[in-house]
């Protein structure tokens, strides 16, 4: 990751090649990259990035980026890991992050875990949530369904309409 980091902002020039020439699997759940240590790993990764980006100066023009991919890169690991200590470590490290650079996608998730005294504590909450999200869009749906079955009638009473209005003669061929 710091490679990559340092490759483009070094970089004099960037080409884009607009075509799939690597693939990513994750689908190997005992594969090396889904190890335990491999996930608190990634707090000493994103720590070599901000030091990299504060020693070239680079950190406030790419403060906002460089947030987005630490809690991108820690939250991927939260569950995967079923570590108490990965989620402390979560939990401090989010903590030090200015909400104002939390992502809007991670925002609920970020308020749960500081909010949260321990993994299972988290799991609950995020269950909870889960159900509570799930009932919302049953009763969006419902609703939707409501509707559509009231048009549904509209229709078919047109066409009832049509059908007995002197103006149509349906005939078998």
């Amino acid at each position: 990751v710091l490679f990559h980091v340092k490759a483009v902002l070094r970089s004099s020039k960037i080409s884009f090649v607009p075509e799939f020439l690597y693939n990513y699997r994750t689908s190997n759940v005992n594969s090396i990259t889904h190890t335990e240590s491999n996930a608190i790993d990634i707090f000493k990764v994103c720590d070599s990035v901000e030091l990299f980006l504060k020693n070239e100066n680079y950190f406030e023009e790419f403060e906002k980026e460089f947030y987005e991919f630490k809690v991108t890169q820690i939250l991927q690991y939260l569950f995967f890991s079923e570590s108490e200590e990965y989620f402390t470590l979560t939990k401090r490290e989010l903590a030090k992050i200015n909400s104002k650079f939390i992502p809007s996608k991670f925002a609920e998730q970020y308020s749960t875990i500081l909010n949260s005294s321990s993994l299972k504590d988290l799991k609950i909450k995020t269950y909870k949530s889960n159900i509570k999200n799930l009932e919302k869009e049953n009763k969006k749906l419902n609703k939707q369904n409501k509707e559509l079955n009231k048009e549904l009638k509209k229709v078919k009473k047109l066409n009832n309409k049509l059908i007995n209005s002197n103006s149509w003669k349906i005939t078998k061929p």
